[in-house]
């Protein structure tokens, strides 16, 4: 009986000096790392993702093609020269030619119309995946930021069991209790050492997908400062719907597609109508006389066995598929569209639930227990069912917060929508 009380009032001294410490944040680099806001990591990433130049050549690709398409054929010179005799007399003759292939009366145009048709797909193209970039950068960034919130309170969970397997160790006499206890503090502790290895394997991970992006040096990887969300940003779902229907890069870029097809059923159109070949010549010939002609003329194929109407016809039947496409398109972004405004819908109710404003009173409500247990008034199995529940708060808040993020991305990307994702607290 004595010997428990005096492991008691050591086991209570020793906590009452260490928890304070073992209840402040213990997550901290040693050297402090650089830090970055959410914008200028967003600016890195557009100015480094090659991905982004390739569709920006792509743009500068298309403008070449409309300039070759606006030029006329190149004429062609043609020079022959020879012998001539007759019965009298020999000598020699030449000639020089000149044509040129003048296109029928509106192809080149439709052809410079279809190369400026790539054009604006290209610039579709590039703007698309520049807003990819954009939240794809946000999103992983609120990922980063989530895990090292997850690595920060495991982190102090841990040491906190550490210690008190530490103190339940130096008891002199342990009862059948106790010994329970300790055991399980130390599966607690094999737990959460298992979780820190996972915490960081998503943030090797995490780092690893935003360096795609930003090429910073694995092993500096900077800070990243963002801001979470008390409530989330406003949404207009009935605009996010008609946007989504209209102005969605799918939709868009299948009505450029369409808009090409229809250019290509006017160009085989004017196949049937071929261009015309104009020519000059001048023939010089040295016998007994000088003679000397000289003329033009033009050319052209007959039109007598073709119309092309076999590939009017196939090009017919590419319209009406691209049509079909775009309605398609169109309404499998508003079905989209409704499926994350409704995933959005959940998430905003749970965010009032889970709000980022409870981690104080969390964090207050687990100091509090830390108290009182090392005071001996709470015993084990209510301290450890606190430990979880505050944890498992802790990881559903911040796992609300980057679901939002993700959300929120969703719909402004397929939207078209470009703005900067950034909470208020």
């Amino acid at each position: 009986m004595f010997y428990k009380k005096i492991n008691t009032f050591l086991i209570a001294a020793s906590l009452l000096f260490a928890f304070p410490f073992t209840a402040i944040e213990i997550f901290a680099d040693d050297a402090k790392k650089k830090q970055y806001t959410l914008k200028e990591i967003i600016h890195i990433a557009l100015e480094k993702y090659e991905p982004v130049k390739v569709e920006e050549g792509k743009i500068r690709e298309a403008e070449e093609l409309a300039k070759h398409f606006s030029e006329w054929y190149n004429p062609e010179l043609s020079i022959t020269g020879g012998k001539k005799a007759t019965e009298t007399a020999s000598g020699t003759e030449w000639s020089v030619g000149l044509s040129q292939k003048i296109p029928f009366p509106g192809k080149k145009r439709l052809m410079e119309e279809i190369a400026l048709i790539e054009k604006s797909r290209a610039i579709l193209s590039a703007a698309e995946m520049k807003l990819f970039v954009r939240y794809e950068v946000t999103r992983l960034a609120y990922e980063y930021a989530y895990h090292l919130q997850r690595k920060k309170h495991v982190s102090n969970r841990l040491q906190r069991f550490q210690l008190i397997h530490a103190y339940m160790a130096g008891r002199i006499m342990v009862p059948p209790e106790k010994k329970v206890e300790r055991a399980i503090v130390q599966t607690r502790i094999a737990m959460l050492e298992k979780e820190v290895f996972k915490v960081d394997s998503d943030i090797a991970s995490v780092c690893a997908r935003l360096n795609l992006f930003t090429e910073f040096p694995t092993a500096d990887f900077p800070e990243i400062a963002v801001r979470w969300f008390i409530k989330s940003p406003q949404i207009d779902s009935d605009a996010m719907l008609i946007k989504s229907r209209e102005i969605s890069f799918p939709v868009r870029l299948q009505k450029e597609v369409l808009a090409a097809a229809i250019k290509n059923k006017e160009i085989e159109e004017r196949v049937a109508y071929p261009d015309v070949g104009i020519s000059l010549y001048y023939n010089d010939a040295r016998a007994e006389l000088h003679e000397r002609s000289f003329g033009g003329g033009f050319s052209f194929p007959l039109p007598l066995f073709s119309r092309n109407r076999h590939a009017i016809a196939i090009a017919e039947e590419k319209i009406k598929a691209e049509e079909q496409k775009l309605i398609m398109a169109q309404k499998r972004a508003i079905e989209d569209m409704k499926v994350l405004l409704a995933r959005l819908e959940y998430i905003n109710a749970m965010l009032s639930k889970f709000s980022i404003n409870d981690i104080n009173n969390i964090e207050e409500k687990m100091r509090y227990t830390d108290s009182e247990f090392r005071k001996g008034r709470v015993p084990m199995p209510m301290y450890l069912e606190m430990d979880a529940s505050s944890h498992e708060m802790l990881e559903e808040i911040f796992r609300i917060q980057l679901d939002l993020v993700t959300v929120q991305t969703a719909i402004r990307f397929l939207a078209s929508e470009e703005v900067l994702l950034e909470g208020n607290y």
